[in-house]
C-alpha cells in the first residue's frame, strides 16, 4: 500500500509519481524552511514520524546539507535520520535544491523568482550548487529497493547560480555578480566524508567530479545497503 505523508513539494512531486510509486510509506511532511530554530516545528515533525505505524516500510527524504552544514535545522535532519532507523524497514534520500518548487520562498528558486515577479535587485553569488529535476528525483526514489535498509544521495547535476537563475528563473532580467557567499543558504561542496553513505566500505573517497557526475546526464548516484550488502547502482 502507497502512503504519502505531506502536501509539500516533495509530497506532491510523490502524488504525481503515485501510479510508479512502490508499496512503501512515503514521509514527506516537515521543515520546510533551513533557516528554521524554533523548537515546536521540529517537534511537530518528530511526533507526526512518531504516529506513524511502527511496522512500515517507511522512505524519509532528508538534505544533502548534512555533509556541509551544522545548522539548527541540519541537526533536526540528522535527529529525523536516526529516529526513522529505528523502523524495522527505512530508506532515506537526501537531495539538493529542488527545482519544481513553486511557494516555498525558503529555497533558491522560488526565492529568486519573487524578486523577478516583484522586479527587485538581485546579486548572483560566483558558487556552485547541485540541482536536482523532479523527473531525477522520482527516477531514483523508484529504484530504491524495498528490501533492507538504505541511504541514497541524490546530488543532481552542478551548475553555477547563474546557471541556474538562466534556466529557471529568467533568461533575460539583469542581475548583478557578488562574491559575497552569504546572500543564500551555503554553499553544498561534498566532501570526503559524502564517501561514508555513498561508497560504504569501498575503502577510497570520491572526488567532487565523481560525485558531480551522479546527475541526469550520467545517473550514478551511489546506494549504500546497511549489514552486508554493498552495491552500486547504475544506469
Amino acid at each position: 500500500m502507497i502512503r504519502i505523508v505531506g502536501h509539500g513539494d516533495i509530497a506532491q512531486a510523490l502524488e504525481r509519481a503515485r501510479p510508479t510509486l512502490k508499496d512503501r510509506l512515503y514521509f514527506a511532511s516537515g521543515v520546510s524552511n533551513p533557516n528554521e530554530t524554533r523548537r515546536s516545528e521540529f517537534q511537530r515533525e518528530k511526533d507526526l514520524l512518531a504516529s506513524q505505524p511502527k511496522n512500515s516500510q517507511i522512505m524519509y527524504f532528508s538534505t544533502m546539507s548534512i555533509f556541509t552544514n551544522n545548522s539548527r535545522y541540519v541537526k533536526h535532519k540528522l535527529e529525523m535520520e536516526a529516529l526513522v532507523k529505528k523502523f524495522p524497514h527505512w530508506a532515506i534520500v537526501r537531495i539538493g535544491t529542488i527545482t519544481w518548487g513553486k511557494n516555498n520562498q525558503h529555497i533558491l528558486i522560488p526565492f529568486l523568482r519573487s524578486k523577478v515577479k516583484n522586479k527587485q535587485h538581485i546579486q548572483i553569488r560566483n558558487v556552485v550548487r547541485y540541482i536536482v529535476d523532479e523527473s531525477e528525483f522520482i527516477y531514483w526514489v523508484n529504484l530504491t529497493p524495498t528490501d533492507g535498509n538504505w541511504e541514497m544521495n541524490i546530488t543532481g547535476r552542478k551548475m553555477t547560480e547563474l546557471q541556474i537563475f538562466r534556466k529557471y528563473v529568467s533568461k533575460s532580467y539583469e542581475v548583478t555578480r557578488s562574491d559575497d557567499r552569504s546572500i543564500f543558504s551555503p554553499l553544498l561542496r561534498p566532501p570526503a566524508m559524502l564517501a561514508q553513505a555513498t561508497q560504504a566500505g569501498r575503502g577510497r573517497n570520491p572526488s567532487e567530479a565523481e560525485i558531480s557526475s551522479h546527475s541526469s546526464s550520467g545517473l550514478r548516484p551511489r546506494f549504500s545497503a546497511k549489514g552486508d550488502k554493498n552495491i552500486s547502482l547504475q544506469r
